[in-house]
Formats: C-alpha cells, structure tokens, sequence
C-alpha cells in the first residue's frame, strides 16, 4: 500500500480499519513546517518567498514508519500489525520528538536532564524537548585533553586553534544545548557553541541521563493510533508529520522493507496523489506479461515479413523442403543399414 503523504492518509481515514505506527528512532529536521514556513502549500519550507530574518529551525524530531488495515481487505488472525504488507510509508514529526510521546502518553521529563534557562522563552516552542536551553560553556569548550603527567601543561592554543571560527551569537563564551540526535538515531543532549541551538555551530551530544527517553521511544514498536473509531489520537500525529524524502534525507529516512524506496522512485504511483497502490504483488507479473508480449511480437513481425515478400517466402520453402529431404535420405541410409545387418546375421 501506498500513501504520498500523511494529509491524504487522513483524507482516506475511512478506508482503515486501523493503523499503527514503529518509531525508528531520532532525526534532526526541520520544525514547525505547518506553521511559518510553508507559503506554498506543499507542506515544507518553500524558498518562494525567502528573507533575511527568516530562517527554518531544526530540532530532534521522531521518524516512524506507518502500517494500517484496509477495511475491504482480509485480515489474517494472529498476523502481526506492522508488517511488510501492511506498511504504508515513512514519516518525521515536526513539532519535536516530545509531540509523538506526548501523544501516547509516554512523556519523559526532559527538565532536571537539560536544566538551565531557557532561551527562547517567547519562541513558541511547544515542549521541553524542543526549547534551547543555557549551558556551562567550559564544559563544552574545545578543551584538548591533559597529556602531563602533573597536568600543568598549557594547551591554550589547541584551543585557539579548535575553537569555531564564526557564531551567530556576539558572544562567541556562550553555550546551549537541546535535545539532539546521535549519528545512530539515538536521543541524546546536543549542545551548540552560541545562545540560539544553532545546528552550524554543533559541538557534540552526550546521552547522559537520556535512558529513559529512548526506552520510551523503543517502546513504540507497533503502537496503534487508529481503530475505526476516535479520530482524535490519529490526527494529532499524522497533522504534524511529513513523509520523509529519501532525495533529501537519505539513508535517514528509514526504509524498513525497501519498499519507500520504490514508491518514491515509482512515477507512477504518484498520479493519483497518494492512492493506494500495492507495488510488489503487480511489478513483477507485469514486466514478465510485458516480455512475453515483446517477443511475440517480434515473431509475429517476422512472420508478417515472410508473408509480404515472395522471395523471402520462397526461399523460405526451399529452405524447409532441403531440411526435409536431407532427414528422409538420412532416414533412408539408417533403414537399409539396419536391413543389411538383419540378412547378414
């Protein structure tokens, strides 16, 4: 099954019986697409209308994978939910990780973890997770490590030297952490030289008291959000998610059967924007039906030929009947040899 995007998944909600969701793990994307950013309507940050002030944040956001039942199709007892043939298509949140845990009822208190001031207190940033917190800026300096054995040696200028060579900030003795991505997909605290959480200005993460939060993520392996009845569950996640580009995301954007890769690189699954369209079980009949037609046409033109073109036919003919004549002389010879050795004996 194929959907384009989440919104023509809830405009076909009555198609499912259920749907369910596997989150994959951590993704640093884009935030707040459905609310400032996107001019155009296509549900990312358009550069249509760009301006000087204007600059999309990014935080850790939560990629997932969706699976649902169609209410025409049979559905085996004892079948898993989250399965190959029930998986629809890969998506990321944009209002944060929080929003999905939050969601499920699964929130972890991020406060005693990122502590501090927050520094965007009027930035309308919907939860903890999502919030660019203070943070000690020694501790996250490009501090070289003490090679002395009595640790007096003065290593100031392998710190001249890592340190970044341009912030946003005018105070470049600043630090900020929020929550961030491991190069795995993991949750962890990332912090940023400057005040603003900066993704150009990244140190480094730690995971750090950060457990917890990603026991709560692998704990959302098959979660349902939808069973026929309340919608509300359902809207919440898929009205502030986006199916991810694997044009623009790569091998980030989970791809859990091979199939994303597929729908995506289908054109013609997406001609009825964002139908379903079961992709496995009609490529390969198809391209074999399609061979078979192929070469049957090239025996029927061939064919076609001989029978326009007299002197193609005739040798043709000839061709044959030489054919014929040599295997009844050859038949011929097999049969007097046989009757030969027969008198003898």
């Amino acid at each position: 099954m194929y959907w384009k995007d989440s919104i023509n998944v809830l405009n076909d909600l009555d198609e499912f019986s259920s749907l369910h969701i596997k989150v994959h793990g951590c993704i640093w994307s884009e935030y707040g697409l459905g609310n400032n950013y996107d001019d155009d309507g296509e549900n990312h940050d358009g550069d249509e209308n760009w301006y000087m002030t204007r600059v999309q944040p990014f935080r850790a956001n939560a990629a997932f994978s969706l699976y649902g039942f169609l209410k025409s199709s049979f559905n085996m007892p004892g079948r898993g939910s989250c399965r190959k043939a029930t998986y629809i298509n890969t998506f990321f949140t944009y209002e944060g990780a929080d929003s999905i845990l939050s969601n499920l009822g699964k929130s972890v208190d991020l406060s005693s973890v990122l502590g501090g001031d927050n520094n965007n207190d009027d930035d309308g940033y919907s939860s903890a997770g999502v919030g660019c917190y203070e943070a000690e800026y020694d501790d996250y300096y490009y501090a070289a490590a003490d090679d002395s054995e009595d640790g007096s040696e003065d290593h100031s200028e392998d710190r001249k030297q890592r340190e970044l060579s341009s912030n946003s900030q005018d105070n470049d003795n600043s630090a900020s952490k929020t929550l961030g991505c491991t190069a795995d997909g993991a949750f962890a605290i990332a912090k940023f030289q400057g005040e603003d959480c900066d993704g150009r200005y990244f140190l480094n993460t730690t995971q750090d008291d950060m457990s917890d939060y990603n026991h709560a993520m692998e704990s959302l392996h098959c979660a349902p959000i939808y069973k026929g009845s309340d919608t509300s569950l359902v809207y919440s996640i898929l009205s502030t998610s986006f199916a991810c580009d694997i044009a623009l995301y790569g091998t980030n954007c989970p791809d859990p059967y091979d199939l994303k890769h597929q729908y995506d690189s289908n054109t013609i699954l997406s001609s009825k924007m964002g139908r379903s369209v079961v992709v496995g079980r009609w490529q390969t009949p198809v391209r074999i039906l399609t061979m078979i037609c192929f070469v049957a046409g090239i025996v029927l033109l061939v064919m076609i030929g001989f029978m326009k073109n007299p002197k193609l036919n005739r040798k043709f003919r000839k061709l044959v009947k030489k054919k014929k004549s040599k295997k009844k002389k050859q038949k011929t010879a097999a049969d007097e040899n046989e009757a030969d050795g027969v008198m003898k004996t």
